[in-house]
């Protein structure tokens, strides 16, 4: 859904920076807060043009309307006002009087014109620009997402058991696999519940076996079927995602052996959804046709994915979330993988749709997995106590080259440097041992910096290069990783990790997808990834760099680059920096609890 400010940013927008009439400004702290760069013309040009039928000029009230609009830029769905606003402009806005600013935020309001604010109950398409469902102020895009959202979280929530599957023989199957150690009293809860509910959420950090469980949930379906054909669909935010789950599954289920063939897609792929179709294929009236959906890296789903899917379930299918609730919020706003875990540990009627996986059974992880416990509980002496006494054969190592610029690029650059000549697919398991991971893209050593030195100074044959824009025709989609050959005898070509040999593009000698570069979509280097892009991906090695601008995503995004090494760790970053990013752990604003039922009183 397109955005007014979006829409009518270069009409409104150039109008502010270029009139004889604006010479005279009627909003100077609004006008002083662009200056200072907290917020954007566009949410001028926002505030402007929705004032305009009502010919009002309080600045108190623009301020807020931009407000919406910067808290929307941080992920929220909505603002919060009672006696205070959440999020709070006094953390998020430069200017030099701040109290007087929140104040005059806080009164614009309470002052907001009827012409521009209604007041919403259950209803999905309100007529006017600004939602208010009780405390909680939203603009229209959001509150239809939520709403949207929340009338399927209902249905699918207050179903009573389903009678697509045989829940005795589901019961009997899951106790032998227990008996025989094949599963964990914690993974059979986790089966039994997707089996008896229409939805159900499992959470676990890393080495939990949630893909296990999903492929044993699998298993037991198929024998307590009750239809003769069951159509399961696997699914993902992204298409590096959709890969991973896909040969995790791979390894310890094959759906042959069921006469069944699992397709795995992107939700962008699954719903119909494209840069060129804004409205989903699939949705409340087309809805799909899969019995059994498993959506990985729920944490990634925004809010306007997550209620096009819960829309697109159809009645009598089993929706099954698997995630981390500890990671990175998702890039788009809204946070709602989190807010349903929040909402069971809080509601007796939602409790029994969740099961937490606790056991971490990879040996291999556990003093990574230890060591993510403490970023997750903000334990900053804990974690500044092990990067101080760490040492260079250690798994989890701080590296300091504070001040040392060249002893860090040669660190770096021997990393990457082959010594020899290697088959294809041998560049893409050999790319996927080490990565360096930053939260920040600029900087000098943010991402496009590190990537922009690799590729000049190793000038190498073989590149690694990420997608970052969905080809479907391709069936490329953004977050794969891939490897780009500069010379030899691929030279002009891509490989990206193989789906199947019934897949085009796909070359079965050398068990990849092969394409020509002129035909990719837009990439970029690989060497170094954001945080956000690394999710769903694992490597074995991690280089985590921690440069000053990470401390605003909080703790949620050093636990996230933590849990993507699968051995070992290194990590580059100042004391003092490591201190703030543990201490702060931003929440997403919502109105999914308060707008929920069930609530305990």
């Amino acid at each position: 859904m397109t955005g007014i400010a979006q829409s009518l940013f270069h009409d409104k927008g150039w109008d502010i920076l270029t009139t004889e009439e604006n010479k005279y400004e009627p909003w100077p702290k609004l006008q002083a807060c662009i200056n200072k760069g907290s917020l954007l013309y566009s949410d001028r040009a926002f505030a402007e043009f929705t004032l305009e039928s009502s010919n009002i000029q309080n600045e108190g009230t623009a301020l807020f309307l931009c407000h919406l609009m910067a808290s929307a830029r941080e992920g929220h769905l909505c603002v919060r006002v009672d006696q205070s606003l959440t999020p709070d402009p006094r953390e998020m806005w430069l200017f030099d009087n701040k109290e007087e600013l929140y104040q005059s935020i806080l009164s614009g309001a309470h002052s907001l014109p009827d012409r521009i604010l209604i007041d919403v109950f259950d209803e999905i398409c309100p007529l006017r620009p600004i939602c208010r469902k009780g405390n909680n102020y939203y603009l229209q895009r959001h509150w239809v997402y939520e709403a949207l959202f929340m009338k399927h979280l209902k249905r699918l929530a207050i179903e009573t058991e389903k009678k697509s599957f045989d829940n005795q023989l589901v019961q009997q199957v899951v106790e032998e696999m227990e008996a025989s150690g094949k599963l964990l009293k914690e993974q059979a809860q986790a089966i039994i519940c997707a089996s008896k509910y229409p939805l159900s959420i499992v959470t676990g950090g890393p080495g939990t076996g949630k893909t296990y469980t999903a492929a044993n949930l699998i298993k037991v379906l198929l024998k307590a079927k009750v239809k003769e054909n069951l159509s399961v669909v696997l699914t993902a935010p992204t298409g590096k995602a959709v890969e991973n789950i896909q040969v995790s599954l791979n390894r310890i289920f094959t759906g042959s052996d069921f006469g069944l063939v699992i397709e795995g897609k992107t939700l962008h792929a699954l719903l119909g959804l494209s840069r060129y179709r804004e409205k989903p294929e699939h949705g409340e009236q087309n809805p799909l046709d899969a019995d059994l959906i498993i959506v990985d890296e729920s944490s990634m789903v925004d809010v306007r994915l997550m209620a096009q899917l819960f829309s697109a379930v159809k009645e009598g299918a089993h929706l099954v979330l698997l995630g981390d609730c500890n990671q990175l919020p998702p890039v788009e706003a809204g946070s709602l993988f989190a807010d349903m875990t929040e909402l069971c540990s809080k509601d007796n009627h939602f409790k029994r749709h969740q099961v937490h996986l606790n056991k971490c059974l990879r040996a291999e992880l556990q003093e990574i997995v230890d060591f993510s416990a403490m970023i997750q509980k903000g334990d900053v002496q804990g974690v500044l106590n092990q990067l101080e006494i760490s040492k260079s054969s250690d798994p989890i190592r701080h590296l300091p080259f504070k001040g040392n610029e060249e002893a860090f690029w040669e660190h770096l650059e021997a990393r990457f440097i082959l010594t020899e000549t290697l088959q294809p697919v041998e560049y893409l398991k050999v790319f996927d041992r080490y990565r360096v991971l930053s939260p920040i893209r600029r900087g000098k050593i943010g991402v496009n910096a590190v990537n922009r030195h690799l590729f000049d100074s190793l000038d190498a044959d073989a590149v690694p290069i990420m997608i970052v824009r969905n080809h479907h025709r391709l069936n490329l989609f953004n977050g794969e990783v891939g490897v780009l050959f500069r010379r030899g005898e691929y030279m002009g070509q891509a490989i990206f990790p193989g789906r199947g040999v019934d897949q085009a593009y796909f070359d079965k000698d050398l068990e990849v997808r092969r394409f020509s570069a002129a035909l990719l979509p837009q990439y970029e280097y690989a060497y170094c990834i954001s945080v956000h892009k690394s999710q769903g991906s694992e490597f074995d090695t991690v280089m985590l760099l921690l440069l000053e601008g990470a401390e605003v995503f909080g703790r949620e995004i050093f636990y996230t680059a933590v849990t993507r090494a699968k051995k070992s760790l290194e990590i580059v970053g100042e004391r003092s920096l490591i201190q703030q990013i543990l201490s702060h752990s931003p929440k997403r604003i919502s109105g999914i609890l308060e707008n929920t039922f069930h609530r305990q009183s």
